[in-house]
């Protein structure tokens, strides 16, 4: 559904992707050896109503990431 990259750091990015079956993953990609690390994965359960749609990193210091529901606006 959706794939969001913060580019801020010198060699590494964070990369998030949504899917519509409710998971939600980041990686960190470091582009000197071209590795892709896993770093955190959700699924939302059946129970939750929410199918993440958008995605996007925050500008502060953590680099949060928010998650914009399809069908509730959840968030």
């Amino acid at each position: 559904m959706s794939v969001v990259a913060d580019t801020t750091g010198n060699e590494h990015i964070r990369i998030a992707t949504c899917t519509r079956d409710k998971c939600i993953q980041t990686w960190l990609f470091n582009s000197t050896n071209r590795e892709l690390v896993p770093l955190y994965s959700k699924l939302y359960k059946n129970d939750r109503e929410t199918v993440p749609k958008t995605l996007a990193f925050d500008d502060n210091a953590d680099r949060d990431l928010f998650v914009f529901g399809l069908y509730n606006g959840g968030l």
